[in-house]
């Protein structure tokens, strides 16, 4: 029952993620594709976690993810509304954790290839990816 609960609340945020992302990156994903993602990434939050704020956690996390996502797939690019605050979050929740030092060690350690592809191709690996 709570599957099915997050599957329908994940397709209800489908389609504010759709309406986001289209005032974000002025071009609107295809009808349906946000709302099935959200769908199987509200079901994928309760059945890959045991408990309800864990589940709740994932599929923000999900969301959020998924809006990125469809951004990039619709216009190319991540936008700073997006990625900024989100790169905030998971530093502070990894901070909570005790875990700040490996995070931000990952963090640079996953930028560096990333720059390097991108200033080698710039067509390849956008900036925003870098960024993010």
């Amino acid at each position: 029952m709570t599957v099915v609960l997050f599957a329908v609340l994940g397709a209800a945020a489908g389609t504010g993620m759709r309406r986001l992302v289209a005032r974000l990156v002025r071009r609107l994903p295809p009808r349906g594709m946000c709302e099935v993602a959200g769908a199987g990434g509200g079901a994928v939050a309760v059945l890959g976690t045991s408990t309800m704020p864990g589940a709740v956690t994932v599929a923000a996390l999900t969301w959020w993810c998924l809006c990125l996502s469809a951004a990039d797939l619709s216009a190319r690019r991540l936008p700073n509304v997006l990625t900024v605050p989100g790169t905030g979050v998971v530093l502070t929740v990894a901070a909570a954790a005790g875990q700040a030092v490996p995070a931000l060690v990952g963090a640079c350690l996953l930028a560096g290839p990333y720059l390097l592809a991108h200033l080698a191709v710039p067509r390849s690996l956008g900036a925003g990816d870098v960024k993010l």
